[in-house]
């Protein structure tokens, strides 16, 4: 499908809002509760609505819920990024079960699986496995098992992204989420990253946008 010109207007505006949040973020301009939060949900929104636009069947309808949902979690994190994070979890989760179920492969595409994702799903799943186990160590009772559930959430949205067969753009998508919750991860839990905003927030929308941009031109 191809990518219309009102899509390519959208784009733009949710670069420059998403790079105006990133200013934000260095400079401190805006707080949540002045509107800062707006700013940081309303380009998930105009990825939502492209979704919308390019709707063909109930795979839309799950993508266009994984972005919101995700929104969501991200925008929680806006106003604590420590107390509300079981909260944004749980948002970002169901936002993964989403994407499972947009990006689950038929037994014919995976007969006919290059074997380049086959081994990208091996090292995810290795990588997944090593970097658990050592935040695992790091985490308080009450976050152990729901970071790890989560983990397992991602790791399989990420896995079955890459086997979907859709576009490279969504596994190049699904790498930024894993990379975005890699740093946010060991910030919160094992140490912290002096001005992480400025790789998690980029990381984070570059995921949605390759994701969106992959699902809808595949």
């Amino acid at each position: 499908m191809v990518i219309q010109s009102l899509d390519r207007r959208l784009l733009y505006g949710l670069f420059a809002l998403a790079f105006l949040f990133w200013l934000n973020i260095g400079f401190g301009l805006l707080q949540p509760a002045t509107g800062s939060f707006i700013l940081k949900w309303v380009p998930s929104a105009i990825l939502a609505f492209i979704v919308y636009r390019h709707r063909t069947s109930w795979r839309s309808f799950l993508l266009f819920c994984a972005v919101l949902i995700q929104s969501i979690g991200a925008v929680i994190l806006d106003f604590d990024r420590s107390g509300y994070v079981l909260y944004s979890l749980a948002f970002t989760g169901l936002a993964h079960l989403c994407y499972c179920a947009q990006f689950l492969p038929t037994v014919e595409t995976l007969k006919k699986m290059q074997p380049v994702r086959w081994l990208l799903v091996l090292a995810l799943l290795v990588y997944a496995l090593l970097y658990g186990s050592f935040v695992a160590d790091h985490l308080p009772m009450r976050m152990q098992w729901p970071v790890i559930f989560y983990m397992i959430l991602l790791t399989l949205a990420g896995s079955l992204g890459i086997l979907s067969g859709l576009s490279w753009l969504v596994v190049v998508g699904m790498l930024f989420f894993i990379l975005d919750d890699s740093v946010f991860s060991w910030h919160l839990f094992v140490s912290p990253i002096p001005a992480n905003h400025f790789i998690t927030w980029p990381t984070y929308i570059a995921g949605q946008t390759c994701i969106v941009l992959g699902c809808i031109r595949r």
